[in-house]
């Protein structure tokens, strides 16, 4: 306010004060300020320690600069009850020398859980059970059900560096020389079409050729998914010696 002094503006607002050329913010003003984060970092909590997955922690391990506010720590502790909450030395370094490992040592992380399911949108026979709006016939008269999510990855699932998953596709025609290959994400375990609501594009997509025809609707195309350190590898060869198409994807940008 206009011709007021610094102590008689924090004393006009409420839960501030000013001494010795300091401002002093009372407590109550300090964890309201600090209670939507609390919150949300607590909320977090509770749904990993929700997981199947959680049976196996035993220690919560708390790093970065907020992890030294008691705040912070106090409202862990008491959501993590029963697990060994660990502060280390030098909290707000963690990150920093972590990163720096990793870029020297990065099999020190060798096992991940993926943040969400990864397929490709494939065509495939009907079955009982789909929906209808997804039905549509080949040359042959064969109903065939289309946007259909083949899964490589599923979200909540451990995985290790280098782990592969094969998805084994059949051309739709006996002269089909590509076959699309588009890869999609999902916030679901179990997506069934790349059309769901929690279902998105993921990366890049890619043709595989199936320049050999001998074999008809016999042949094999292997599409293979390799997850890395932070990407993954998308590799698709008519099986057993046709041209490789490979697209790697950058988990940090993708």
């Amino acid at each position: 306010m206009k011709g007021l002094s610094l102590k008689e503006h924090c004393s006009s607002i409420t839960h501030m004060s000013c001494k010795r050329d300091k401002i002093y913010i009372h407590r109550d003003a300090i964890e309201q300020l600090f209670q939507p984060s609390i919150e949300s970092i607590v909320n977090f909590l509770e749904d990993i320690m929700g997981e199947e997955y959680s049976i196996n922690i035993s220690d919560v391990i708390l790093v970065g600069g907020f992890s030294q506010c008691q705040m912070i720590s106090d409202a862990i502790k008491n959501t993590c009850r029963g697990l060994k909450v660990v502060v280390p030395d030098d909290a707000d370094l963690a990150v920093l020398k972590g990163a720096v490992i990793y870029r020297h040592w990065p099999e020190v992380i060798y096992s991940r859980r993926a943040v969400f399911s990864i397929g490709a949108r494939f065509l495939r026979v009907w079955l009982d059970g789909d929906d209808i709006e997804k039905q549509f016939k080949n040359a042959r008269g064969e109903r065939m059900c289309k946007d259909v999510f083949s899964k490589f990855v599923t979200k909540n699932k451990e995985f290790e560096t280098n782990d592969k998953a094969t998805l084994v596709v059949y051309p739709l025609e006996n002269d089909t020389k590509k076959i699309p290959v588009m890869l999609f994400k999902s916030e679901e375990e179990n997506p069934r079409y790349t059309t769901d609501p929690l279902c998105t594009a993921f990366g890049k997509s890619f043709n595989v050729e199936m320049s050999d025809l001998k074999g008809g609707l016999n042949r094999e195309v292997h599409v293979t998914l390799t997850m890395g350190s932070t990407e993954i590898k998308v590799k698709g060869q008519q099986m057993p010696d046709g041209a490789v198409k490979e697209i790697q994807l950058d988990l940090l940008k993708d």
